[in-house]
């Protein structure tokens, strides 16, 4: 016959055993939550766009502040802002400062930035304002001093508030490594980061600021790198300021617009399509920056 004292010693042995389970338990169950949370985030978002190691997604964005939801605005406008963003590469002692421009290159080429503007107006239309457009472009970039030519993906969040376009990135030129099957080069990106809004991303490059490009500031004063702030208005007055540069020029040159009939008729015919609303502003100053470049 157990004692009272036995019994109380076999259930004090019982619990013990028993909480050990359950903290041993406990812990693969909780890398098993944090493993999944990534999926089931990825399963919460809508794709809209998915082709070779690309994508447009609409995510939640998590805050409590809501986006300038749906959007309409046009390719053009989205493109004339992103060829404007360049990149510096990131060094030990860098500091978030504009640097000349003959030391940044561009982070979209003219068909990578035209070809994302594209699928971002369209995201824009189609998200509400509880949501962000996650987006993963490919590009290609030089290497070897223009030898030979790097594929890679850059990868980001977006979305409109108070009239600015907020960019924040995941990954900035992230290289796509080819590989052979079949032989057929297939191109393959180890998984890319998107970029998060609680979380600064740790970039091999950071974007220059400019007048009209500046950086989100955290609560603790600081600025994130990877997340860029564009206001189009100013730089949509740097357009026009870059154009009137380029005409003061030519006639220091002595060549200015008007000794040429042919592209003075141009002008004159693109500003009248404007002036009747055939074609957009932000069309009229695209074309405009395209035949002052061809006339120099």
């Amino acid at each position: 016959m157990v004692s009272m004292s036995g019994a109380a010693a076999s259930c004090k042995t019982m619990s013990n055993i028993s909480s050990r389970t359950i903290r041993q338990a406990a812990i693969p169950i909780a890398v098993l939550l944090l493993a999944l949370q990534p999926a089931c985030m990825k399963a919460s978002a809508q794709t809209l766009f998915e082709r070779d190691n690309e994508f447009i997604e609409l995510a939640p964005s998590g805050s409590a502040k809501a986006n300038r939801h749906p959007l309409r605005t046009t390719p053009e406008r989205l493109a004339n802002l992103l060829v404007r963003l360049e990149l510096m590469p990131v060094k030990k002692r860098s500091v978030l400062k504009s640097k000349d421009a003959d030391e940044s290159v561009p982070l979209f080429s003219d068909a990578a930035a035209e070809h994302l503007a594209v699928l971002l107006a369209d995201a824009f239309r189609k998200a509400g304002p509880d949501q962000d457009v996650v987006f993963q472009v490919r590009d290609s970039v030089a290497l070897l001093g223009d030898v030979i030519d790097q594929e890679v993906v850059t990868t980001g969040r977006v979305f409109w508030r108070h009239k600015r376009l907020h960019i924040i990135f995941g990954d900035i030129h992230h290289a796509i490594v080819n590989r052979w099957l079949y032989g057929q080069k297939l191109g393959v990106v180890k998984p890319a980061r998107s970029g998060e809004r609680g979380r600064p991303a740790r970039l091999k490059y950071r974007v220059v600021r400019t007048e009209g490009i500046s950086f989100a500031k955290m609560r603790s004063g600081k600025r994130r790198a990877d997340w860029v702030v564009v206001n189009p208005v100013v730089l949509a007055r740097n357009v026009e300021q870059d154009v009137e540069d380029r005409r003061q020029m030519k006639r220091e040159r002595g060549r200015s617009s008007e000794d040429s009939p042919w592209l003075r008729a141009r002008l004159v015919q693109l500003k009248r399509l404007r002036d009747q609303g055939l074609i957009s502003e932000d069309t009229y100053r695209h074309k405009v920056d395209e035949l002052l470049d061809e006339a120099f």
